[in-house]
């Protein structure tokens, strides 16, 4: 698990993950790491207004349109259609 906090501290591209790990494992570890970095972007895409460029850079992406690729294929979606998705029915006041 160490590795694992290594690699999100920096980026996964600085690290070859060949060295670290099996090439399987390695898959699977890059496959890990792919998953965190778009439960980080989610969370952004709710909890805030930074755009694309910010949240890629901020979750560790190389660019922008890589992010939305990856973004796509795992959710079928684009991050904006996510987050005009998941705001269309705002909660509820509740008087606080």
């Amino acid at each position: 698990m160490a590795v694992v906090h290594l690699v999100l501290q920096f980026t996964a591209d600085i690290i070859p993950q060949n060295y670290l790990l099996g090439k399987k494992q390695s898959n699977q570890f890059m496959d890990y790491i792919c998953k965190l970095r778009l439960q980080q972007v989610c969370y952004y895409l709710m909890s805030s207004d930074k755009n694309i460029g910010e949240i890629a850079q901020l979750c560790g992406f190389c660019t922008p349109n890589y992010l939305i690729k990856l973004f796509r294929r795992a959710f079928n979606r684009t991050p904006m259609e996510y987050r005009k998705q998941r705001t269309r029915f705002p909660r509820p006041y509740d008087g606080e």
